[in-house]
Parts: structure tokens; sequence; C-alpha cells
């Protein structure tokens, strides 16, 4: 019995001190919890693209879009 929490021990402070065991455990973390995640944010595209077209619709009125003047 002593023998076992001997060798268990040992076992153990050499698992926790491994930097393969630690990279291990950072990455299943990171993806259990989406802690970092590496994400690109999406942009609005209704306030950042120019409209083409003539008409105004209910959609371009309730969000104007931002237009440049020509040089």
């Amino acid at each position: 019995s002593i023998v076992s929490v001997n060798f268990a021990s040992s076992f153990y402070i050499f698992l926790f001190s491994s930097p393969r065991f630690r990279q291990t455990i950072l990455m299943y973390l990171t993806c259990r919890f989406h802690l970092r995640s590496n994400q690109i944010a999406p942009t609005n595209m209704l306030l950042t693209a120019t409209t083409h077209t003539g008409r105004q619709t209910a959609r371009n009125i309730a969000h104007p879009t931002v237009q440049t003047e020509p040089f």
C-alpha cells in the first residue's frame, strides 16, 4: 500500500510537471470553454457598402448607408 502511494505520487508529480500535459490541459480548456476565440467579427454590410440602386426601400431608410463624395 505504501509502495503504491509512493509510485502514484511520483507519477502524478511527473505528469503535472510535464510540458506536454500542461499543453494538453490548456488546449482542452480553451476548446471546452471557448477561451481565446480566434474568430473574425462580422461587419454590418449595410453601414459600409454603398447602394447601387436608385430606389429607396424601408430597409435602406431604417439603416442608411454611408455615401462618399466623388473627387
